[in-house]
Formats: structure tokens, sequence, C-alpha cells
């Protein structure tokens, strides 16, 4: 029991210093990457603006990993997001390159 709780706290400490972007819409959803299928590219339909917040994470293309279980539940947000033309907003990290991302984190 002590475990779950502490599993809880820390989610919730995690996602309350997280730094969220503007609400945005999904545009395209691109296959890429690996033979494994893991790597997609999310095109957002603006461009996330740079700031102290959301550090060098700006321009409209980011990158999602679903190999991971965050990442396909964050895929299957995106895709609903996609087909109900719902608004998200982001948490995103640096990922490799200067302007694509990582999403990390999606609230509706």
């Amino acid at each position: 029991m002590k475990k779950i709780l502490l599993s809880v706290l820390l989610l919730l400490s995690t996602n309350a210093l997280a730094v969220w972007s503007p609400s945005i819409k999904v545009n395209e959803i691109l296959a890429v990457g690996p033979e494994d299928g893991s790597g997609f590219i999310v095109i957002v339909s603006d461009v996330i603006g740079v700031g102290a917040e959301l550090g060098s994470c700006s321009g409209t293309y980011h990158y999602i990993n679903v190999g991971t279980e965050k990442g396909k539940m964050i895929f299957s947000l995106l895709l609903t997001a996609k087909t109900t033309d719902k608004a998200l907003r982001f948490d995103l990290t640096q990922a490799g390159s200067a302007a694509r991302c990582a999403i990390v984190g999606v609230r509706f």
C-alpha cells in the first residue's frame, strides 16, 4: 500500500512541476523511425512558442516514442484528440535536434 501511495504522490508531484504548452490541435501523425514502429512524429496546428518555461522546444513537429507503455497511452490520447478535433496541452522535453522535442505528457 505504501508503494502505491508513493507512486501516486510521485506522479502528482511530477505533473505539478511540468510546464504545459498552450492548447493546440493535432494536424497530422506520421509513422517514422525503426522497423519496430516505435517512433511517430506529431504535427501540431501552430508553433509552440519558445520561452523560459519550454526551453528550446518550439516548432510544429514533435516526437513520440510508442515503445513504452506511457508512450502508447499518449499516442491513444493524440489519436482521440485528432479524431474529435479537440485541442491539447503538451509537456515537452528536448529530444535531439534543435526544435524537435519529445511529447512526455498530454492534457485535454
